[in-house]
């Protein structure tokens, strides 16, 4: 089955496998072959270049690629094959369980996902469902980022006095809602209606420049 795969590949797929000296960054958009190229790498390091199936480790980041790329490489070369396909959470967490005592932390950890955080922030914070799911939302944000809670709010307090230039604290949310429908609705409008709230539009549309990320939705419900 490889040599028949292999026949099937490109030019520039055949020279990412073949190639075996020093380390290799393959750069290739979404639909491009990546998978098969990598699984078919992983075969022929294991049948043309002898090296163990046990010292070979696959990382992607989602568990359907880990899984689909595990199927692969047991088709191709049968299901006795150890090698390690994992996603880089899954690997990473497995890592340090396994050396819990050196990395100084409980070896019967749990890595919470967002869902979970969100569950926890809900039930012992006694706050709604959809607080909990904000809050549980900023945390990854922030983690994504690679900045702490503390950054991020002080952020989040500078774009809220931006906003609230436009309209009182108290009163934001029902502004945020009648600001939306006004905006989306005004092409509806004759051109009458249209020319009078002229002026009111230009400070919708100053408000809607703040809809980066996180969004101006975001930013007032945090």
């Amino acid at each position: 089955m490889l040599e028949e795969l292999l026949t099937t590949l490109t030019p520039r797929q055949q020279e990412a496998v073949s190639h075996s000296l020093g380390p290799l960054l393959i750069l290739a958009g979404a639909g491009t072959g990546k998978s098969t190229t990598i699984t078919a790498k992983i075969a022929c390091m294991i049948e043309k270049q002898g090296i163990a199936p046990d010292k070979i480790l696959a990382l992607t980041f989602s568990r359907e690629a880990a899984i689909n790329m595990e199927r692969k490489v047991r088709d191709l070369l049968g299901q006795g094959v150890d090698v390690k396909v994992s996603t880089f959470h899954a690997f990473c967490a497995e890592l340090i369980r396994e050396n819990a005592e050196i990395c100084g932390v409980s070896d019967h950890f749990t890595i919470f996902e967002e869902i979970d955080a969100a569950i926890l922030i809900y039930k012992e914070l006694n706050t709604t469902s959809r607080t909990a799911a904000l809050y549980a939302n900023t945390i990854a944000k922030a983690k994504d980022l690679n900045i702490s809670i503390d950054q991020f709010k002080e952020y989040l307090e500078t774009r809220k006095a931006g906003l609230f230039e436009f309209v009182g604290e108290e009163a934001w949310e029902q502004f945020y809602t009648e600001f939306r429908i006004k905006l989306n609705t005004f092409h509806l409008k004759n051109k009458d209606e249209q020319k009078t709230l002229k002026a009111e539009k230009k400070d919708w549309q100053t408000f809607r420049s703040w809809n980066n990320n996180p969004s101006e939705s975001q930013v007032i419900q945090i």
